[in-house]
């Protein structure tokens, strides 16, 4: 679908944007809010065992193919709650370096991001795009999900994980009401070197949110030039022909969270677990800290007003 338009229209490089709420704690806060105090939490999160959010189950997902040259590593802080587990992620010092050395580039491709959603969106079905309207570089929409992850090669459905998590929605097609997701590609689709792990996340963010087709902005030099749609169909056939095997991210999860929950249920509720995988590697390192150590003082996995809610 040609189109001509200017992604950077708009953009100051003075823009400032307030640094977004952790996920997870938005996300507990909204779990209080369905619950008058003294509920059972597993029910309220539909008998899950992990809470979490898109962001890092994608990036969790991901580790096994994380490039080492470009990676940023993980740092995740876990605690348990009433039998359910919390997985909450921290910058590393890498990627707040590796962010502060781009963050003009780094808001100008955001701001661009949400720049092409504002021209290809409405806020309602039957009205016209707002192209005057401010760009809001904060998310519209949140969805909450639930999955399954299933154990490797086993048979026993008690041995699978259920996950409650949160994720960002673009928006929804009308005529369907199927979600659909929007990115932006520079140049044209499958250029630069990166192109591969960039299609890995998109595959990953959209089957998390049971998205089935995204909406690709292509620009250059600011400019959208076009739109083409991608099935993920497409984007497994991709990812198969590079080498890429999906399944090894959802074995590499489940080793994961089974981790989490054998060195949590090793200890007394309360306890934090840190688990931090370096940019130079693959493997995830864990240390468990006593609730009142100095170590777990630095580090909060859900809110003290969660906390206090009254959970059985």
């Amino acid at each position: 679908m040609p189109i001509k338009a200017k992604l950077s229209d708009g953009y100051n490089k003075d823009i400032i944007k307030e640094r977004e709420d952790d996920g997870l704690i938005f996300l507990t806060r909204w779990i209080s809010s369905l619950a008058p105090p003294n509920s059972i939490l597993k029910e309220i999160i539909h008998d899950c065992d992990f809470v979490i959010c898109r962001g890092t189950l994608l990036r969790l997902m991901t580790s096994c193919y994380d490039s080492i040259p470009h990676s940023v590593g993980m740092k995740l802080v876990c605690c348990k709650l009433k039998g359910v587990y919390f997985i909450r992620e921290y910058y590393t010092p890498t990627r707040i370096e590796k962010e502060v050395n781009m963050i003009d580039r780094h808001n100008r491709m955001c701001y661009e991001a949400h720049k092409f959603k504002q021209l290809v969106t409405t806020k309602g079905q039957g009205k016209r795009p707002d192209f005057k309207e401010t760009v809001c570089v904060k998310p519209d929409f949140i969805g909450v999900f639930k999955a399954t992850i299933n154990a490797p090669s086993q048979k026993d459905p008690s041995s699978n994980f259920r996950i409650f998590y949160g994720a960002e929605i673009d928006c929804i097609v009308p005529s369907s009401g199927q979600y659909l997701g929007l990115k932006t590609q520079y140049k044209m689709l499958g250029f630069g070197q990166g192109f591969t792990d960039k299609v890995l996340r998109w595959w990953a963010q959209a089957y998390l949110a049971g998205i089935r087709k995204l909406a690709i902005g292509i620009h250059e030099n600011g400019r959208l030039n076009q739109v083409e749609y991608l099935e993920m169909s497409s984007l497994a056939n991709h990812l198969s022909m590079s080498g890429v095997n999906v399944a090894c991210c959802f074995v590499f999860l489940y080793k994961f969270l089974e981790a989490v929950k054998k060195y949590l249920d090793l200890a007394p509720e309360g306890f934090i677990l840190l688990s931090e995988r370096l940019p130079t590697s693959t493997e995830f390192n864990f240390k468990l800290f006593d609730p009142g150590s100095a170590e777990a003082a630095i580090y909060e996995v859900i809110s003290n007003e969660f906390k206090s809610h009254g959970w059985l």
